[in-house]
């Protein structure tokens, strides 16, 4: 999209209609074929958008095909014209290239028009660069002389003129538009609004070269799905990942004891339980110590501050524990575990306190050597650093998605760039029908 010229060393293909590969055809000569002969019921387009995987023509780096009529964004490419204008009743007029061409003054421009119009007449800054009859199914072209301004044409049906289209050469980039496809939206955590972001100039046109970065900042009930460009060459992240740091203690010091169940309210999983006769357990082994249809409960005490307590979740994470566990932190129950073959892990912040903190696990072992095995610590998890969600443009384009949350309220999305006017828009969300 927005590319005219074929740039390998880049990985792009021109959106002119004069590239296809070497199983397929131009968009033009297939659709005349089938278009003349109405005893046959149509063609195959490969593709309606491009997709990532199979990169066509070029390998890696580039990272999706070439060839749809829309991009992986949905933004259409040239040919999405031709197609309108000849599987549609609308009137298109469509003008391709884009007018910025620095350092091409003086020089002839590919210049096309995609149309159903019976006659089409082109302009360069008003001056006539000749009328041209349509050929039905078909393209017009010109071999212009470049010189900023405007690229204008208009479309003629009985002599009349019926369409009028321009595109300007534009200024640098000055500003962000963010264009939502919707502005209201269910409360229901599944509702979605796409939001088309575009560089433009100081007078507010998009800039068909732009290839600036943009950052997205969010507020309210709602979150960000993913970004993207359209660009088949680029390898930015279509979503960004939070990530939190965490540190670890282990839980060590265990001692433990058979009991005759692990079900019903075994007083030795109580916080205040003296275990101080009990044998020492090495819980960092492999197996053991119980052997088969035994059962134990295994106790360690460990100590916490308040800064500690901070953390945003804490978990406690077990090695092995073989077969049933039964997890117990100051006497509560917080959790169990049923696969010997996994390490287990349970969310126990609620449960701790400053101070000491007695975590009790009674494990019932049914076959060959079992216990509380391979280790057990504390993970503290902190809150994550907020997430830079960035894209950069394509030819003036991008887009990011945007997710309703389950509470109703607004939704604040604010793109900046570096050298950029700094663009808001606002959605709302609303509180979900009943079903």
């Amino acid at each position: 999209r927005g590319i005219y010229a074929n740039d390998p060393a880049r990985g792009y293909v021109s959106a002119y209609d004069d590239n296809a590969p070497s199983w397929a055809n131009l968009a033009e000569r297939w659709w005349s074929y089938f278009a003349e002969r109405p005893w046959l019921s149509g063609g195959f387009v490969w593709t309606g958008f491009d997709y990532r995987g199979e990169p066509t023509p070029y390998s890696w780096p580039c990272i999706n095909s070439h060839f749809g009529i829309l991009d992986t964004c949905g933004f259409p490419k040239d040919n999405f014209y031709y197609y309108q204008s000849w599987w549609t009743t609308n009137v298109v007029l469509h003008l391709l290239p884009h007018w910025n061409w620095p350092g091409k003054e003086g020089q002839e421009i590919d210049v096309r028009a995609l149309s159903n119009c019976e006659e089409v007449e082109l302009f360069v800054n008003g001056q006539s660069q000749g009328k041209q009859a349509m050929k039905r199914n078909s393209e017009l072209k010109w071999r212009p002389k470049y010189a900023p301004g405007v690229l204008s044409a208009q479309g003629f049906n009985g002599g009349k003129v019926v369409a009028e289209v321009k595109i300007e050469t534009t200024a640098e980039p000055a500003a962000i538009q963010l264009m939502p496809n919707r502005a209201t939206l269910a409360a229901d955590g599944k509702d979605a609004s796409i939001i088309t972001v575009a560089v433009t100039d100081s007078q507010g046109r998009v800039v068909p070269v732009a290839g600036n970065k943009i950052h997205f900042e969010l507020s309210g009930p709602g979150k960000i799905l993913g970004v993207g460009n359209g660009d088949p060459s680029c390898h930015e992240p279509d979503q960004f990942i939070a990530t939190s740091p965490f540190h670890t203690k282990p839980v060590a010091d265990w001692h433990w004891k058979r009991v005759p169940d692990v079900n019903g309210n075994l007083p030795e999983i109580g916080e205040a339980f003296d275990d101080a006769n009990w044998a020492g357990a090495n819980i960092n082994s492999d197996s053991g110590p119980l052997e088969g249809e035994a059962k134990a409960v295994f106790r360690a005490k460990i100590n916490l501050t308040d800064e500690d307590l901070k953390a945003r979740s804490i978990q406690v994470n077990f090695g092995m524990i073989d077969e049933d566990g039964f997890i117990y932190v100051n006497g509560q129950k917080a959790g169990e575990s049923h696969n010997w073959q996994d390490p287990a892990s349970v969310d126990v912040k609620r449960f701790l306190r400053p101070g000491t903190n007695t975590i009790a696990v009674a494990v019932a072992n049914w076959n060959g050597a079992g216990g509380l095995n391979k280790g057990a610590a504390l993970q503290f998890e902190e809150a994550a650093a907020p997430l830079d969600w960035q894209r950069s443009v394509f030819n003036g384009l991008a887009q990011i998605i945007i997710q309703s949350a389950h509470e109703p309220g607004e939704i604040k999305l604010t793109a900046s760039g570096e050298g950029l006017k700094t663009s808001v828009v606002k959605l709302m969300t609303t509180a979900a029908s009943p079903p």
